[in-house]
Parts: C-alpha cells; structure tokens; sequence
C-alpha cells in the first residue's frame, strides 16, 4: 500500500521537523504518549497514539495499582509495542498468503516529553533500572521486525502530547486503594460473585491490552 504523503505546514509536518524526521524518511508508525506517576507506592498511568502512515490511529492507556512516574512512561510505549508485536506477524504473514509484498522491517519512531526514556531506547547502558520493562520492549520489537527511533519533544507542544497527558492522569486517577482493596478482598473470599468482582477488577485495573501485556510481561520473567 502506498504511504500517505505528509502535508506541508501541517500540524503534523511541524511535529517531524521539531523532532528532527526528516520528510523523505519512509516510516511507517508514530508513537507519541506519556506516563503520570509519583512514587513506587502510589498508582501511576499511562496513553499514548499509534499512528500509521496512513493516518490510521489508535489509543492506548491503562493504570497500575504502583509504580513510578518512569515506569509509567515506559507503559505507554511498551504496550503499543506489544499490540504491534501481536499484529505484523499476522499481517506480514496474510500479505504473504496473497502474495503481496510486505516490509522485513517496520519503522517506528516514538516522541516522548520524558528524557528518561528517549536516553534509555538511544543508549542500552542505561537501562539498568527497570530493566525487564526494557527487555519487554527490545523483545516485542525485535519478533516482529520492529525497528525503533527515539525523539524527545518538549511537553504540552503537540495536541499529541497534550492528549495522552490527560489520558494518563485519568487513567491514574481512575481506581482509588479503596476501591482496589474492596474488589480484591471480594476475590479472597471467594464469594458467590467472585467472577463479577474478578471482571470488575480486571476493568478498574487494566485496559484490555494492557491485560494481556501484563500477563505475557509475567509469563516472561517466569521463564527467565
């Protein structure tokens, strides 16, 4: 399929030449996001947009019950990469099945407002803390063919930005301790509506995305 030109003087073509994306680079994805957190003992959350050259979008955003403002950061990334993890192969292997070409690689860059993590992708040295986040990352990327460029842009720029930051502060705000304790407690008991309390819970907690990264994230560290 052939890729949608950008428009000059776009809203768009503004966010690439801040950035540094050249207009003749052949990308196929953009991931803007951003994560809002505090400290490890408080809830944190996430969103971002995956855009397709062809100026398909999809939102991404989701909350931890913990965690810091970094690992929130990371989430907003690490779940798109996931979803595209599960996605190419499966397109790649349909185009294939019609034989119709389809890329070995797919290029994606992702614009954050956070130094931490655009440092982190551009350099493997720094990646000690949060480090099986970061090997998620690399992992689902390097599956599907998935080759990743990092830019920093500054915050509340782009309308980007500005909206995966309301979506992740409404994320983290979205479940209280109170509300998670209830919903908990309500399973360890084993009551009568422990499946209606687990699908509440499983709602109130995680996206559905983000529940299914949260158990591959798991059941990789389990294998390590």
């Amino acid at each position: 399929m052939k890729k949608k030109m950008i428009q000059s003087g776009s809203p768009m073509a503004k966010l690439l030449k801040r950035v540094g994306i050249p207009k003749t680079d052949d990308w196929d994805y953009l991931l803007v996001g951003d994560g809002s957190g505090t400290t490890l003992e408080r809830t944190c959350g996430w969103a971002s947009v995956l855009i397709s050259r062809n100026d398909q979008r999809k939102a991404f955003w989701g909350s931890f019950s913990v965690g810091t403002n970094n690992i929130a950061e990371m989430m907003a990334y690490a779940l798109p990469l996931l979803y595209l993890s599960q996605v190419i192969p499966k397109r790649r292997a349909a185009a294939v099945e019609k034989g119709k070409p389809f890329p070995d690689v797919i290029k994606i860059h992702v614009i954050s407002d956070s130094e931490y993590v655009v440092l982190g992708g551009k350099n493997p040295l720094r990646r000690k803390a949060n480090g099986p986040l970061w090997q998620l990352m690399q992992r689902a990327a390097a599956e599907s063919g998935i080759r990743i460029s990092w830019h920093h842009d500054r915050r509340d720029i782009s309308d980007l930005n500005r909206l995966s930051h309301e979506l992740a502060n409404v994320s983290r705000k979205s479940i209280s301790p109170e509300q998670l304790t209830d919903c908990l407690e309500k399973i360890r008991r084993k009551s009568l509506e422990r499946t209606t309390a687990f699908d509440q819970c499983r709602r109130l907690c995680l996206s559905r995305y983000l529940w299914v990264a949260l158990s591959r994230c798991l059941c990789w560290m389990d294998r390590r």
